[in-house]
């Protein structure tokens, strides 16, 4: 069970239009296609111990300036630096309780990491890995998303709650409620909406950014688990990971429709949109980075699994260098890792 969250001040919460309805969507059974061997777009370039590392490792930002990757080593209580040029881990910050979401913001040239206990966003320089300062949000802040047009930072915590920090001062100036724990969610381009993951509901919901408000909530039906998502196809289409059938459910981002369902491997818990080659690629805990691929039709199927390590589950895409960061925890006699994983032109 999740902990309960504390309550931010009422002037900064707004409730759920009352009546707002949710559409009913059911599962489709699946089917398993076969994947051609050896069809795996990544090229293993670098392994990277993270020595004395144990655990859960959670999410990954890079800063983009120095090339360097920052870790939310979750059960560890730590944030771990890596030098990607250098091919080395460089500094280990200790003293963390619950480091979960974690972002790069090179407008400030800050990292932020959301800490579940005591509920803090904690804020670093990134250049000598220093603390620059610490902001109150909420037990169980986790999911971190930045908007670099507003300068916020956006914050899921708690039973129900998203909250919204200024960068430059340092402040939570507003937030969304709602109602249950915020997983993955998803910011769209115009800047009107916000699109979120209620998994312990097995639903969809979309707010108005503006007004703070429910504009539409959609129920997955059977269907368990959804954490990471993504915005495709100029935010017309909502793309989510689901644990239970583990599966890649896409839905029409103005009705809620299920346009597509597409078999994964289990425990998925990050997903990116690789623009350039049209694919979506999938860390999941069972030991295998998924790669879909758009079809003629819109939809997106599975045609290749890269072997990871079992619990290795987030990742990072960097897009203008072609690679994705995958942080792999120790398990079986072996340390734990940050994999650069190439992909083929």
């Amino acid at each position: 069970m999740r902990k309960l969250g504390i309550t931010i001040a009422a002037s900064l919460c707004c409730a759920f239009v009352a009546g707002c309805g949710g559409s009913e969507v059911q599962a489709a059974p699946l089917q398993v296609p076969a994947l051609a061997p050896d069809a795996s777009p990544f090229r293993l370039a670098a392994r990277i111990a993270l020595p004395k590392v144990e655990g859960r490792l959670d999410h990954i930002a890079r800063d983009s300036k120095r090339d360097r990757a920052w870790i939310a080593a979750r059960s560890n209580g730590s944030v771990e630096i890596v030098d990607l040029a250098e091919g080395k881990h460089v500094l280990s910050r200790a003293g963390f309780v619950e480091a979960q979401g974690i972002a790069y913001l090179p407008e400030v040239d800050r990292v932020v990491v959301a800490c579940g206990d005591p509920g803090s966003l904690e804020v670093f320089d990134a250049q000598s890995g220093d603390s620059a300062a610490s902001v109150g949000v909420g037990l169980d802040a986790d999911v971190v998303r930045y908007d670099p047009s507003l300068q916020r930072v956006f914050v899921g915590w708690g039973s129900g709650a998203i909250a919204v920090v200024d960068i430059k001062a340092w402040k939570v100036v507003s937030a969304f409620s709602l109602t249950s724990h915020p997983e993955g969610f998803a910011l769209t381009k115009d800047g009107e909406r916000l699109i979120v993951n209620l998994a312990e509901e097995r639903k969809v919901v979309e707010l108005s950014r503006a007004e703070k408000t429910l504009k539409a909530a959609w129920t997955l039906g059977e269907r368990r688990g959804n954490y990471p998502m993504v915005l495709v196809e100029n935010d017309t289409r909502v793309v989510i990971g689901v644990r239970d059938p583990p599966s890649l459910v896409t839905l029409d981002a103005k009705t809620g429709a299920v346009l597509a369902s597409e078999p994964m491997s289990a425990d998925v818990d990050d997903l990116f949109e690789d623009v350039a080659k049209q694919r979506l690629y999938a860390a999941c805990g069972e030991g295998w980075i998924d790669v879909f691929e758009r079809k003629s039709d819109g939809a997106f199927r599975r045609i290749a699994r890269h072997a990871t390590r079992k619990g290795a589950r987030t990742a990072l895409f960097v897009p203008e260098k072609r690679r994705l960061l995958l942080a792999v925890p120790a398990g079986e006699g072996k340390t734990a890792e940050l994999w650069v994983l190439d992909v083929a032109e």
